[in-house]
């Protein structure tokens, strides 16, 4: 089969013969499971492509059905990659079996594409797709897999399909929308959308940071709640929807910011992760441009005009203090 092809293919049209895909990590076991439309479209083999070179690996097998489960060792997986690379990404494929037809397969079959099997008097083609883009993907426990002093991590890309990252962190793109802003006194409220691709939020926070006076605040007033069926019908990639207050005249404690100009950040930890990442506060809609406006505080020694932009470049959240 000519692995190569499979990667000049960039272009990825949502198949409705993909019904349902499962991927769940327990301890040292990973089980894929799903569900093909047609009824005479078979899941045959699980393969792993190194996307460096396009060494292929057969990982698992099963007899055909259009509903399939597969369970892989972990320990066996991790210690198949290492013995041939270092590091690196390798795309996860399904080996897919169904009736040949005459005239539109034929192209494939003469590029070696797909592979022409006969049964019982019955002609089938053989042929690899990639892993994903199901109308369905539930996603469970992914995380980082470590032993042998080597470790790697299974991942949803940015177009839905499964990857593996060996002995190289993975670090997701994190996009964030602000749908609408509301002020009222020195309260200044906003929410929008998170998109975190493979990552899972556990925790996060609003971090206000001065420019000038290096100032860092951390502010515990975020909500942020996991949109799970919208994730499962965008491929497995995550969803949230945020909302944040920050009360200018609660920010300094017992005293009201320093005139400076201040960035908006989330802080955020993912569960395959350790450390938190920073991610910048930004990518208004038309709306929430509109509903921008100064904001005051004050306390009972002096008071504050807080105002709201946008970046000209990035368009992310900042707000410039002066008394």
């Amino acid at each position: 089969m000519n692995f190569s092809s499979l990667f000049k293919k960039k272009k990825q049209k949502k198949s409705r013969n993909k019904l349902q895909l499962e991927v769940t990590q327990s301890k040292n076991t990973l089980k894929i499971s799903g569900t093909f439309k047609q009824p005479e479209y078979y899941a045959k083999e699980l393969w792993i492509v190194a996307k460096e070179d396009y060494e292929q690996f057969k990982v698992a097998e099963i007899t055909p059905t259009n509903t399939f489960e597969f369970s892989i060792s972990l320990d066996d997986l991790l210690q198949q990659l290492t013995k041939e690379y270092d590091k690196g990404i390798f795309l996860w494929y399904i080996k897919i079996k169904r009736p040949y037809m005459p005239g539109s397969d034929d192209e494939n079959i003469l590029n070696k594409d797909y592979e022409l099997v006969e049964e019982e008097g019955r002609k089938f083609v053989e042929y690899l797709i990639r892993l994903g883009r199901f109308q369905q993907t539930r996603i469970q426990g992914l995380t980082y897999y470590t032993k042998y002093n080597q470790y790697f991590i299974m991942y949803i890309t940015e177009k839905g399909n499964l990857s593996i990252k060996l002995n190289e962190e993975l670090i997701s793109p994190v996009k964030l929308q602000i749908d609408r802003v509301k002020r009222r006194g020195s309260l200044f409220k906003l929410d929008g959308k998170i998109f975190t691709k493979s990552s899972k939020i556990e925790k996060a926070y609003v971090h206000l940071k001065g420019r000038e006076s290096k100032q860092e605040y951390r502010l515990h007033s975020l909500n942020i709640q996991s949109q799970d069926e919208l994730t499962e019908r965008k491929y497995g990639l995550n969803r949230y929807y945020y909302s944040a207050e920050i009360d200018f005249a609660q920010v300094g404690n017992n005293s009201l910011l320093d005139d400076d100009v201040y960035d908006v950040y989330l802080g955020v930890k993912f569960y395959e992760s350790n450390e938190e990442r920073l991610i910048r506060v930004g990518r208004p809609t038309f709306r929430a441009k509109l509903q921008l406006t100064d904001l005051s505080a004050k306390n009972s020694v002096e008071g504050i005009i807080i105002h709201p932009y946008f970046t000209f470049k990035a368009a992310n959240l900042s707000f410039e203090i002066y008394k």
